[in-house]
């Protein structure tokens, strides 16, 4: 009975010691595996490689070149072309694995980016350069630029400057930028194999342009229908002016909205013609200046036209008859214009071969209005009653008539009068040109306006004929 009681507790002891002790676990092998951001890339561009290896605590990178890494996730730059085996030794205790991948370098020795030049508000230009094609055939190339660094062609940010087959510079012009903005760009070249980029190159855009400084020039040479003005453009506001002028209105502070002269670009000064204006009507003017960011406008200015055309050639006309050859019409004429009613007119024509070849005096004149068609130039005298003279105690009254035209084109204005004396159906130019006095059948007269505007005369001024001619 004891012997059976041992042999049960020995039983006992035995299953509990049996079920107590295990075997040690082993440790689990590690799977090694990696990708990479890129199976070609170039010399000196950046490859992200990535760890998917599992049950692995150490890592042992080897990029081929002589280079590598315990990092899980490194980064790695080749500095020659070529290829080369990239390997990653993931370890786990005792037990290790091993995964290669190839990678193929490519060059092109010398891609930069360039410089920026011309940077305004919203553009700029850059020129990049490719000194070494290393064999390859350039598809596209061209600038990718971003706010963040690193920009790709995977923006539509991108200038696209087609194929290339020779080295050398080329000028990619980025536009629709932001004003006062930081800018990262690089130059790029497609390939067969991909996209290779050049250097970052940081810039920053211009200030956003403010509107040109312009000044107004007074208003000179005032007529019924015009005025000369002007301005002088100081400051383009940081942006290129182009369009300068001056713009006027029957209405306080005109805009370039209402009648307006364009005297070209840029900044300096220019002189304004305006035309088209009505008579005795005031009007103002301002000058303007126009750049990308709007229009500046100069100070304000107005005047007011003449009542008529009329008031224009108020002053002295002078000349000479047109000289016949025979020495009997080589006497001065005078013109002498005047504002009476609103009316043109003229006092004073030669009359040296009345009172010197047939020895009469002139006893009355009066003033002789004349019509001028401003639009055509031409001159109307009509008939109407113009002296009297006394010959042999006869008083002899002679009406005048004629035509001629009007010329403002020159430095002073020029006028042509033909004209014909009747007295009384005796008609003295017929008479002269008749007996061989004249070479042509009626007086003719060359006058200009007297620049100096000396004699304004009214209607009851007496000419002095013996006044020398100028």
């Amino acid at each position: 009975m004891k012997l059976i009681k041992l042999l049960s507790a020995f039983l006992i002891l035995t299953i509990v010691i049996l079920t107590t002790c295990k075997k040690p676990e082993e440790t689990p092998k590690p799977t090694a595996c990696f990708d990479m951001s890129t199976t070609e890339a170039a010399v000196n561009e950046q490859i992200i490689f990535t760890n998917c290896s599992e049950n692995a605590e150490l890592y042992l990178w080897n990029f081929g070149d002589g280079i590598s890494s315990p990092e899980k996730d490194p980064t790695h730059t080749y500095t020659e072309a070529g290829n080369y085996t990239i390997s990653l030794l993931a370890k786990n205790g005792d037990n290790y694995d091993q995964a290669t991948k190839s990678i193929t370098i490519i060059s092109i020795s010398s891609l930069s980016t360039g410089s920026v030049s011309n940077i305004t508000t919203t553009t700029v230009s850059i020129t990049g350069n490719i000194s070494d094609l290393a064999g390859n055939t350039i598809t596209q190339h061209g600038h990718c630029w971003s706010t963040n660094q690193n920009p790709t062609t995977d923006l539509s940010t991108k200038t696209t400057l087609g194929a290339r087959t020779t080295t050398g510079d080329f000028t990619s012009n980025l536009t629709n930028l932001s004003p006062s903005t930081t800018y990262y760009v690089r130059a790029y070249v497609t390939i067969n194999t991909g996209t290779i980029y050049g250097n970052q190159v940081q810039f920053t855009s211009s200030q956003s342009a403010g509107l040109p400084t312009v000044t107004t020039t007074a208003i000179i040479s005032i007529t019924s229908n015009s005025a000369v003005s002007g301005g002088n453009v100081t400051s383009d506001g940081g942006a290129t002016v182009t369009a300068k002028g001056v713009c006027w209105s029957t209405n306080s502070n005109p805009t370039v909205s209402d009648n307006l002269t364009n005297d070209g670009s840029g900044t300096g000064t220019f002189v304004s013609n305006i035309t088209g204006l009505t008579a005795n009507t005031t009007y103002y003017v301002r000058a303007y200046a126009t750049n990308s960011t709007g229009t500046g406008y100069g100070s304000e200015v107005s005047f007011t036209t003449s009542s008529s055309g009329l008031a224009d050639l108020v002053g002295t006309w002078y000349g000479i008859d047109v000289d016949d050859g025979t020495g009997y019409h080589d006497y001065p004429s005078q013109m002498v214009t005047a504002i009476i009613d609103e009316q043109l007119g003229i006092i004073g024509l030669g009359f040296g071969w009345m009172t010197d070849f047939w020895g009469e005096k002139i006893i009355d004149s009066v003033f002789v209005e004349i019509e001028v068609n401003w639009d055509n130039g031409t001159v109307t005298i009509p008939e109407q009653y113009y002296i009297t003279t006394l010959y042999d105690s006869t008083e002899y009254p002679y009406n005048i008539y004629g035509s001629g035209t009007f010329d403002d084109s020159g430095t002073y204005p020029t006028m042509t009068i033909e004209y014909e004396l009747n007295q009384e159906g005796f008609y003295c130019a017929g008479w002269c040109y008749n007996y061989g006095y004249l070479s042509t059948p009626l007086f003719v007269a060359n006058l200009t306006l007297d620049p100096d505007g000396k004699w304004i005369l009214s209607s009851n001024t007496q000419i002095n004929f013996e006044k020398p001619v100028r």
